[in-house]
């Protein structure tokens, strides 16, 4: 008889959507560095920083509801305009991401960002 045991138990990856409204300017930004994106034909850097790692935005959305894609290994951002029911973001954490830090830190460490990104699309830290 085959015997198994339970090696790690974890969360393996975490979502969470923003409510609100997009704060004045931050659409305008977006849109540049997305034709900029689509004009190199391949992902491009922003100013902003999730956990030390620099957001890429990629050249397209995906479906009605997100128009911008941000991203880099450990957090995936699905922003849009929040017409069709107030929700501007979707945030996914990697599961890299989740089993190398603590989920409290984790949490943290997105809640800051999500704020700071939100209320004055300054950086995520």
């Amino acid at each position: 008889m085959t015997s198994y045991q339970i090696v790690g138990a974890n969360i393996d990856t975490w979502l969470i959507n923003i409510k609100g409204k997009l704060p004045d300017g931050l659409a305008d930004e977006l849109d540049v560095l997305k034709e900029a994106s689509q004009e190199a034909e391949e992902d491009i850097a922003t100013r902003w920083i999730f956990a030390g790692e620099t957001l890429f935005i990629r050249a397209h959305g995906s479906g009605r509801q997100w128009r911008w894609i941000l991203h880099c290994p450990s957090l995936h951002l699905d922003i849009g305009r929040g017409k069709l029911n107030s929700i501007i973001g979707k945030a996914r954490l990697s599961s890299g991401f989740l089993w190398e830090q603590e989920l409290g830190d984790a949490l943290g460490l997105l809640y800051d960002c999500l704020a700071g990104f939100y209320a004055r699309a300054s950086r995520c830290r």
